[in-house]
């Protein structure tokens, strides 16, 4: 790269990207490829006019891999040519492809908006069609195939009610020209139901131990091993209700858990940097732009310093999670949270955000990516059935939180509003436990958005798929965890599961910074607290004097008033 000017001094992004072959293969079981898919790139340092800097690029081959939804059920690197090149853009690396195709625009009836440069093109041929090597998780070994069948029209039900996908094999014939309706079918119906879970009287599952006297504290699980056996001892000593509590009642904290010696913790949101002093007003931190405009940097060295930033204003105001980044897709220009999310590409938005949350991560700053998944709107969202097929969702809408939690075990997410087909996201086993947990490696904590006032968003559906936390004001879903759960050998389990998941990242994190095992977690409250529910019983009273008055005055004057009898 040579800054070719005579005056100023800049950076410029290098972009490099791939196209794919398109197969036979491809066109019988509906894989579809881009002309250019984005698969690198890199920032170069402040050039002076005429100075150059060699810039390398790796692009993994497991990032150029297509994911076949119908014919392998898993990830596939078809053979034939790649074509790899360094463009300004999309429509830069079209036309430098096809110029190596030996096309220019005169040739191409328009298809090439300008001319292109065929010596910064690269070919890589691959031998032979390849269905085993990315079938297999990388981080965990786990075996990848499809989780999001229930979430494909032409899957659900048994293709009951079948679509047309978009195809580059027939461009104009598949584009939708009109809105397409759905009917409410009966399998439908029992999906989008309020609960979803039964309790099964036959199941095999045992009753955990709770409430045991094994003398653990949790800074003593400071750096141990997830798997490490030994965490059985410390959660045989969580009680019913303590799961029930810190599961169920986790808006903008955790609850502390006394059994364990595990402090609760302060929780904020933090999309643009910690937002508490909105809310609050008075915390100190450092309002960023939104994460498009850091998108649009291409740096991830800046990312990374935005990350340092974040980190460093939870840190030094008690908060040890944050609700944030963003990281879904901007699906239309005019997405109601597209001010939180990087990009419109999943390639781009999971490379910036690994290295912002890994350097919010390293100051002890625990995070949920949201919101998990497919959110791409604002208005109605709640509850909104999304439909889509695994390849889409895999290549375009997961890829933001794939790499940040690959590289980072506690990063977790805050699952979506919307439902995935017709599950709720937070409730959606493939997603929690099939992708974030068993081929991703995640041991962070999934917590719901804001379930209070929503009754779709169910506790008891969400534990058993594998979530962990419920943001929801008043202690809703603990109430529900105490009327429905406690002599339920499944969601005792999956309780015990979720506040493993929850102890190993909080264990790790800021929130036991300068706790020793020799110190006592007691539970206590601050004056301004007790002072509030003083106010509130007072006001409470107040009210219901006054509602008596008002009754007895009616009664009064009702009496007063009352017309003789002739």
């Amino acid at each position: 790269m040579t800054n070719t000017g005579d005056t100023y001094s800049g950076k410029d992004a290098v972009e490099i990207y791939v196209q794919s072959p398109y197969t036979a293969y491809d066109v019988k079981n509906g894989v579809e490829k881009a002309s250019v898919s984005l698969c690198g790139f890199a920032k170069t340092k402040e050039l002076a006019p005429g100075e150059t800097q060699t810039v390398e690029i790796l692009v993994d081959r497991r990032d150029i891999a297509s994911y076949d939804a119908y014919g392998a059920k898993t990830y596939i690197l078809d053979d034939g040519t790649y074509y790899f090149t360094a463009a300004d853009d999309a429509h830069g690396a079209v036309n430098n492809i096809l110029a190596a195709k030996g096309y220019t625009p005169d040739n191409t009836n328009g298809v090439m908006d300008a001319a292109g440069n065929a010596a910064m093109t690269f070919t890589y041929i691959n031998p032979v069609f390849d269905d085993t090597t990315y079938a297999t998780s990388s981080v965990t070994g786990a075996q990848i195939t499809n989780q999001f069948s229930d979430v494909d029209l032409n899957l659900y039900d048994n293709g009951a009610q079948s679509v047309t996908y978009l195809s580059r094999n027939d461009w104009q014939g598949t584009f939708p020209k009109a809105i397409s309706d759905l009917a409410l079918t009966d399998a439908m119906a029992a999906d989008v139901a309020d609960r979803r879970y039964t309790r099964d009287e036959n199941s095999t599952v045992e009753m955990p131990v709770t409430g045991a006297d094994n003398g653990k504290k949790l800074i003593e699980y400071k750096g141990v091993d997830f798997d490490d056996p030994s965490w059985d001892q410390l959660l045989d000593q969580m009680t019913y209700e303590e799961m029930a509590s810190l599961v169920g009642h986790a808006f903008h904290l955790t609850m502390p858990v006394i059994s364990v010696d595990m402090p609760g913790t302060w929780d904020e949101n933090g999309p643009q940097g910690l937002t508490a002093r909105l809310m609050l007003g008075n915390v100190d931190s450092t309002s960023l732009t939104s994460e498009d405009v850091m998108a649009a940097t291409w740096n991830v060295d800046l990312l990374t310093k935005v990350g340092e930033c974040i980190g460093e204003d939870c840190l030094a105001n008690g908060y040890a999670g944050l609700y944030g980044p963003g990281n879904n897709i901007h699906r239309t220009p005019y997405g109601g949270r597209n001010f939180e999310y990087y990009s419109e590409d999943g390639f781009l938005s999971g490379k910036l955000s690994e290295k912002e949350i890994s350097a919010i991560q390293s100051n002890g700053i625990y995070v949920f990516m949201k919101h998990a998944v497919l959110n791409e709107g604002e208005t109605e969202r709640s509850g909104l059935c999304t439909w889509a097929n695994e390849q889409a969702i895999r290549e375009v809408y997961l890829k933001a939180f794939q790499y940040p939690m690959e590289a980072n075990d506690t990063a977790g997410v805050m699952t979506a509003m919307p439902r995935l087909g017709c599950v709720w996201a937070g409730a959606h086993e493939g997603l929690l436990t099939g992708v974030f947990r068993n081929e991703w490696g995640s041991k962070g904590m999934f917590i719901s958005d804001n379930t209070t006032t929503h009754v779709f968003m169910d506790g008891l559906d969400a534990v058993v798929a594998g979530g962990t936390l419920f943001d929801a004001m008043m202690g809703v879903q603990y109430r529900a965890y105490m009327e429905d759960g406690e002599d339920d050998p499944v969601i005792v389990s999956a309780l015990r599961e979720a506040s493993h998941y929850n102890l190993y990242a909080i264990a790790n994190s800021s929130a036991m910074n300068g706790i020793t095992a020799e110190d006592e977690i007691v539970a206590s409250y601050p004056a301004w607290r007790i002072g509030l529910w003083i106010l509130t019983a007072v006001f409470i009273a107040l009210f219901v004097w006054q509602l008596v008055m008002a009754i007895l005055r009616s009664v009064r004057f009702r009496r007063d008033h009352k017309k003789p009898v002739k």
